[in-house]
């Protein structure tokens, strides 16, 4: 995945990412929604990675670009503006990649992250996300391994708080989640001993159980 600037006729700069299929996308500063550009050097719009409209974009009138800066509707490049970014392209392209418990343990991590880093228990993700301890661990592997998450200091004992540091682009996380092969709490097949396959619930995720012949 390969990221570039990219300046759109209103005078508006994206710093867009082209995924493997070609597709560029990126963060519209007036907005702070996920998008990509339609049109040309006369003009066109905006549209999230569903086809809806964020906005229309006309040529700027010379001398007076319409940017993040001086739009009415732009908010200040801030922390705020920072976290919203991360916050709409997380919803916007990635979380219909993970499943219920691993998008509840990253709202609650997003919660409580300050400068990228957030400090957390196991203990303590499970409460606030509804789930149980087994499957926190699970959803956290998950996100480790697509690098959304990173592991700065592990705790040394059970109960105890590590520390993380979250990826504040979940966008350059998108290859690694959409190329892995399903895992964690998405639906698999368990295959019996006759050959046929069984989905049964368990805890408060769907994983596969083997079930024995009756």
């Amino acid at each position: 995945m390969s990221t570039s600037t990219f300046t759109i006729p209103d005078g508006t700069t994206l710093t867009q990412t082209r995924d493997r299929k070609g597709r560029r996308f990126g963060v519209d500063p007036v907005t702070s929604r996920t998008c990509t550009y339609e049109g040309d050097a006369a003009g066109g719009r905006l549209v999230d990675s569903d086809g809806e409209l964020v906005r229309e974009v006309k040529v700027a009138a010379a001398g007076n670009p319409i940017s993040a800066k001086n739009s009415r509707r732009s908010r200040p490049d801030n922390g705020d503006a920072s976290r919203w970014r991360t916050l709409n392209t997380f919803v916007d392209i990635i979380a219909r990649h993970l499943s219920p418990v691993e998008i509840a343990v990253w709202m609650v991590l997003f919660r409580d992250c300050r400068d990228g880093t957030v400090k957390a228990s196991q203990r303590n993700l499970a409460s606030r996300s509804g789930a149980s301890e087994r499957s926190v661990v699970r959803a956290m592997r998950r996100l480790r391994d697509v690098r959304l998450v990173e592991v700065v200091k592990a705790s040394k004992s059970k109960g105890e708080a590590s520390l993380y540091r979250l990826e504040v682009r979940p966008e350059r996380c998108l290859d690694a989640i959409t190329s892995e092969r399903p895992t964690g709490d998405t639906m698999a097949p368990d295959h019996r001993n006759d050959g046929k396959q069984e989905y049964r619930p368990t805890g408060d995720t769907l994983s596969p159980v083997a079930v024995a012949n009756r």
